[in-house]
């Protein structure tokens, strides 16, 4: 079950991200700093008493209370603290309930929501089928395999990209267009495209407004150099991405990449990032990407910053 879950408990929010059963982060911001809790671990709603330590007898909000989780846990400095158990399954269908050991107050139970996408948008939901193929503009030993889906807005597009495992593939190297959608900008109202020629840069425009959408998979070339860990946002809409940072790769390694996890080489704002200095955004295979940011042009032969990454 994918979750994300805030709610207002001791004068902070507690959010749960993750898999359940499985590894769950749970989030807790603006809280008393410096402050012990621990959080209880239990079913329904009721009075059961906590069982033991400082608290002991207090209301746990719960009808039944099954045990802690984990030991007492210190907040730090800015009343924030990440946990990161991993829970069976028999956990899924518990609630959870945050206790200030220093005050003996409680939070209201907390369940698993079910966050992510709208079910439309899901990761790898679709099968790609391409329209057909097209080489690299210097040389045409790696294709890419793309479709044109027309004139459509940027939420669009990007919830076929995700669906299917796909990048956006635009620019003067594509057969079908030079200017399209190329990644998010504000999350809200803009997004971005090329602007189209042999060397073209990204121009934001209005993200409900309808632009070309070409999307495709690159056949990998050459494979990553680059580890870089998982890691985790959770955007406006509760969408939980997925995303990695390259600091130094080539763009047919980036895709290479992007093919293994079906994502697709993505914009920093979309993670709630701002401008990243150095970092560039493809719109097709070899020459002429378009910059995100401030990082320039990169073809496949130039070491850039990427960002590549999916939502769920």
């Amino acid at each position: 079950m994918l979750m994300l879950l805030s709610l207002a408990a001791l004068g902070g929010t507690i959010e749960l991200i993750g898999e359940c059963p499985g590894e769950v982060t749970f989030d807790l911001t603006e809280f008393t700093p410096g402050a012990d809790v621990v959080i209880l671990v239990g079913d329904g709603d009721g009075s059961a008493p906590v069982p033991g330590g400082p608290c002991a007898g207090t209301d746990s909000g719960l009808a039944t209370l099954a045990t802690f989780l984990g030991p007492a846990r210190d907040l730090d400095p800015d009343g924030r603290l990440w946990l990161r158990p991993r829970l069976p399954e028999a956990a899924c269908e518990r609630r959870f309930v945050l206790l200030d050991l220093s005050t003996c107050e409680t939070s209201d139970p907390v369940d698993f929501g079910v966050g992510g996408a709208d079910p439309e948008c899901g990761h790898l939901t679709e099968a790609f089928v391409e329209d057909g193929t097209f080489g690299q503009w210097c040389g045409g030993d790696a294709p890419a395999h793309y479709r044109d889906y027309g004139s459509l807005t940027f939420d669009e597009c990007e919830c076929i990209a995700n669906r299917t495992g796909t990048t956006w593939a635009v620019g003067a190297s594509s057969p079908v267009t030079d200017t399209g959608w190329l990644g998010d900008d504000d999350g809200l109202i803009n997004a971005t495209t090329s602007n189209g020629g042999d060397w073209p840069n990204e121009r934001i425009v209005a993200r409900d407004t309808p632009q070309q959408c070409v999307l495709a998979w690159f056949e990998p070339r050459t494979e990553p150099s680059e580890s870089p860990a998982e890691e985790i946002y959770v955007d406006d809409d509760g969408r939980i991405w997925h995303y990695w940072h390259f600091t130094a790769q080539t763009s047919s390694q980036v895709h290479a990449f992007a093919d293994d996890v079906g994502g697709r080489v993505i914009n920093p704002r979309s993670v709630g990032l701002g401008a990243v200095p150095g970092t560039t955004g493809l719109t097709h295979w070899c020459h002429a990407a378009a910059s995100f940011n401030d990082g320039g042009d990169c073809n496949s032969d130039n070491i850039c910053g990427h960002y590549v990454g999916y939502f769920e």
